[in-house]
């Protein structure tokens, strides 16, 4: 029959091809009944693989484009289920294999090649009013291949599948999160695709912890990770909005929160007790999407000049979350967000030509980033965990360093500061600057008992000893000259006295 169907196909007979196709399939679904019945399984296996060689070809001649993939799918459908209403394991195993290729077909060739091959646009035709045709395939495929993971599961529990089978249960539970992906990226606009995908990502990551489902949260984790590059690639840059709300914080706020839903989702007793070792991090690794998520939203919502106090007050919250919670992982979070804070304040507000104009305004707002800071390493004091030596933590030198919290907000809050000094003053008014601020920090530093605090106003008075020799000796007229240092001579007089009243005390501090 299918000799024949080609050779009229050749010579212009096109015409009769369907009609054989269609014999040819009936035909043989009366055979293969009638084997079955006989219980001659042979026969009944050839007959029936013939009849759906006839049927994918019979489609093949009348449909084309997604339609033609839409019969594919009823068709490896059919035989599916009739495989688990008669009981036979081959049926099932072709339809699987069937299945797999529509698959393909449906993300290689329905996605994005096939209008192109058709010799048309490549923007797919309207259905239904006007709804994408591309839509409506990829919403049949979903919810197949949806179907039929659960139809495979529910063989697995019956126990009446085979190895083979259990296997292409794990790899059709891959296949429709796959095809919602592909499917809402092309169609949707695509500042919502992050927040479709991270709808899912939970629906599937709740339903493998519920039902203690390793794959499932595996699918969940694809797709909410997914959604944050998402986000990444296209929404944070979106411009336009709905009255006094961006489009930005109309569709990146959801998609934090439920990040955020997801990393207590997995801090939760419930949550811990179902992930595998290798998944144990995870809600860590969520915490840090939502963080990184939380400063570009800043970056890009606020004013320019005003950035960097804000991922400060940023840094702070993690700070008092990090105190009430107590939990490690929230210590390099805020030793991060101090140092975006400082090196936006430095590059931006203090040396960035382009907002010199601005001087009183951005210094002040570089001295706020500072007083944030220095405040976030204050609330630190109450947490000894952010002050442990670096030799006692795990981790790397850059690792160690990060969960030194009170060291890096130290050492962030001192280094804007300074900065404003440096690129604000010259000559002999700032060697008195960083002179004053080696001395303030000194003080502050006994007042709230930050070691970090001493040792960084230390630092600046002998750097400022330094220039105070090799640059000033050779720049400055005299009486400058000895201004500095009677003014470097008191302040080190006076730590030196401070050091030598209460050695003890420093000895045991320090």
């Amino acid at each position: 029959a299918s000799l024949c169907g080609y050779i009229l196909a050749v010579n212009g007979f096109g015409k009769y091809v369907l009609a054989l196709l269609t014999t040819g399939v009936a035909a043989h679904l009366l055979l293969t009944a009638w084997a079955y019945f006989r219980k001659e399984r042979g026969t009944y296996i050839i007959s029936s693989s013939f009849a759906i060689a006839f049927a994918l070809g019979y489609a093949s001649m009348k449909f084309t484009g997604y339609t033609l993939t839409v019969s594919y799918l009823v068709i490896a459908q059919i035989i599916l289920l009739a495989g688990i209403v008669l009981k036979e394991l081959f049926w099932r195993q072709l339809a699987s294999i069937l299945l797999a290729c529509i698959f393909a077909k449906l993300i290689i060739l329905d996605s994005y090649l096939s209008s192109y091959m058709m010799g048309g646009s490549p923007v797919p035709g309207k259905l239904f009013g006007g709804v994408n045709s591309r839509t409506v395939l990829f919403a049949i495929g979903f919810a197949m291949f949806m179907g039929n993971q659960f139809i495979y599961s529910y063989l697995y529990r019956k126990k009446t599948s085979d190895a083979m089978e259990d296997k292409w249960g794990v790899i059709f539970s891959y296949f429709y999160p796959a095809i919602f992906a592909v499917g809402t990226w092309l169609d949707l606009p695509k500042i919502l695709a992050a927040p479709a995908w991270v709808i899912l990502g939970v629906i599937l990551l709740e339903l493998g912890i519920s039902k203690n489902n390793g794959h499932m949260r595996r699918q969940g984790y694809i797709l909410t990770v997914g959604s944050f590059v998402r986000l990444l690639m296209s929404n944070f840059t979106v411009v336009g909005g709905i009255s006094i709300l961006s489009y930005r914080l109309l569709t990146v706020v959801p998609v934090l929160m439920v990040l955020y839903y997801c990393h207590m989702l997995l801090s939760e007793e419930r949550g811990k007790g179902a992930v595998s070792d290798g998944e144990k991090n995870m809600h860590i690794f969520y915490s840090y999407l939502v963080f990184i998520g939380i400063m570009l939203l800043a970056r890009f919502e606020v004013p320019a000049d005003l950035v960097a106090p804000v991922w400060a007050v940023i840094s702070g919250g993690y700070v008092i979350w990090a105190v009430i919670s107590k939990e490690r992982y929230y210590l390099p979070i805020c030793s991060i967000g101090a140092l975006a804070a400082a090196f936006r304040a430095g590059t931006v507000n203090i040396i960035q030509p382009g907002y010199l104009v601005g001087v009183d305004f951005n210094l002040g707002v570089a001295m706020l980033t500072a007083a944030v800071l220095y405040g976030g390493n204050v609330i630190l004091l109450s947490y000894p965990e952010s002050a442990a030596n670096a030799d006692e933590l795990p981790g790397g030198l850059f690792k160690r360093f990060l969960r030194s919290g009170q060291f890096v907000h130290a050492f962030s809050a001192t280094a804007v500061v300074t900065l404003i000094i440096v690129a604000r003053t010259s000559g002999v008014l700032m060697t008195a600057a960083l002179a004053s601020e080696g001395l303030i920090l000194f003080l502050a530093g006994f007042y709230v008992k930050e070691k970090n605090w001493r040792l960084f106003a230390l630092g600046i008075l002998l750097a400022t000893l330094a220039k105070a020799f090799l640059v000033d000796l050779r720049k400055l007229e005299t009486i400058y000259y000895i201004l500095s240092l009677i003014i470097l001579g008191v302040v080190l007089l006076f730590v030196s006295y401070m050091y030598n009243k209460y050695k003890d005390k420093i000895k045991k501090i320090i």
